[in-house]
């Protein structure tokens, strides 16, 4: 009877473990497309400020502790209240898979850790508090009678957006992106530096190939990629793949896709020569802009990100203008 309850405890604790896993995936995905409506900050390297300072805060502390209540509805709804036992771990297990992932891809670097602890500990702490109030209730969905009177909701609504409308400059997270591209062009440098010079033969496609690498692995981390190669062999299909992210029918690693990623920035360069008219003003930096474009299907918001980071790292090279006119020549 004894091992049948401690193996009933251990299902739960699975049970709320997945559930956070669920929670880590909503908020990201919601965080994500929540870009174009509302302006949260997403995980990116080329930020400039935090704007909807509001939006992000709350949705930082309270999303994880919306998901908890509405786990704690269903599980009641379902007459399913063991499941609701000690249900506040949920959260607990959603901020550390976050911390956990961010340690894992690098992305703590970019973290204001002050901020990101603090909305970790008062979304903890409020989750224990409604658990604390709502455990021992058969069920926590809202009576109508009851609910908070529509003016006080007004209040809290017009209050927000007010706050939301406030725009704070961001210095600090700006440096802390310098410290980071610089940082991981230095680990690139030293892993990479001789097939990469052996391939590129200019300065100029050096600069432009560690932009891209540094952008790409920041967005797909070498967990990510282990992943993609398993999808890659299950599906057999077309896909992305190696620290360059490069499209591809077979399976390759990091080092092929950057010999690969060097041609297609070279064919990119030569197209943008091409271009570019005898009477107009031209520089490796509309160079980079346009190779960015053609390297991924001319997206505006990459090709920001790869000249952002081009114009941290360009100082690293010796003469990025001279190699430049080297090939238009």
């Amino acid at each position: 009877m004894q091992n049948c309850l401690l193996n009933f405890e251990w299902g739960i604790v699975i049970v709320q473990f997945i559930a956070a896993i669920v929670l880590f995936l909503i908020v990201n995905w919601f965080g994500k497309h929540a870009i174009v409506s509302y302006d949260y900050t997403s995980i990116t390297i080329f930020t400039e400020k935090e704007s909807a300072p509001a939006f992000n805060i709350i949705y930082r502390v309270v999303a994880p502790i919306i998901f908890f209540i509405l786990y704690m509805a269903l599980v009641q709804s379902l007459n399913f209240h063991r499941l609701s036992q000690n249900s506040y771990m949920i959260v607990v297990y959603y901020w550390v898979i976050r911390t956990i992932f961010r340690i894992c891809t690098g992305r703590i670097k970019l973290t204001n850790l002050y901020a990101y602890f603090t909305y970790a500990i008062i979304s903890v702490s409020l989750t224990y508090w409604i658990y604390s109030v709502t455990s021992e209730v058969k069920s926590i969905l809202p009576d109508p009678h009851t609910l908070i009177d529509e003016i006080w909701i007004l209040i809290i609504l017009f209050i927000y957006n007010v706050f939301n409308k406030l725009s704070f400059p961001n210095n600090k997270v700006k440096n802390e992106e310098e410290v980071y591209i610089k940082s991981k062009y230095s680990k690139f440098k030293k892993k990479y530096n001789g097939i990469i010079q052996n391939n590129c033969h200019n300065e100029f496609y050096e600069a432009v190939t560690y932009s891209i690498m540094i952008y790409e692995d920041f967005n797909r981390p070498k967990i990510v990629r282990f992943f993609e190669k398993i999808h890659f062999c299950i599906t057999k299909k077309s896909h992305t793949l190696g620290i360059m992210q490069v499209r591809t029918n077979k399976m390759i690693d990091d080092k092929t896709s950057i010999i690969l990623a060097i041609k297609k920035i070279k064919k990119a360069t030569m197209t943008h020569k091409n271009n570019v008219k005898e009477d107009e003003c031209d520089s490796p930096y509309n160079a980079v802009n346009e190779i960015a474009g053609i390297y991924n299907c001319h997206n505006e918001d990459y090709q920001r990100e790869i000249d952002h980071i081009f114009n941290i790292i360009k100082s690293k090279f010796n003469n990025i203008e001279k190699h430049y006119n080297k090939i238009k020549s």
